[in-house]
């Protein structure tokens, strides 16, 4: 069905869960499931969580606008890849 693969990390001083991978099987997307799996790593928030970043390629809009539709944004580029932090203020 999916999967979500999370890591806390300090980032400049600033603590950030990074969602290294996130993985939803083809027939089960479109059902909330990616959504579902975001919204439960945001519980890190809890343990003094300031952000959440990770990467995405530009070339998957279906990721990007998910991700775009629960608040992330552009933080920078590397590469053929947009890194993507979630707004600090959405706790």
């Amino acid at each position: 069905m999916g999967f979500i693969w999370i890591i806390i990390h300090d980032h400049f001083r600033e603590v950030r869960l990074h969602i290294n991978e996130l993985f939803v099987d083809d027939k089960y997307r479109g059902k909330g499931i990616g959504i579902a799996l975001i919204n439960k790593a945001k519980k890190a928030q809890e343990l003094g969580v300031e952000a959440i970043d990770l990467f995405v390629s530009e070339n998957n809009a279906g990721a990007r606008g998910l991700y775009k539709k629960l608040g992330f944004f552009t933080e920078r580029r590397y590469k053929k890849n947009s890194v993507i932090i979630k707004n600090k203020t959405s706790r």
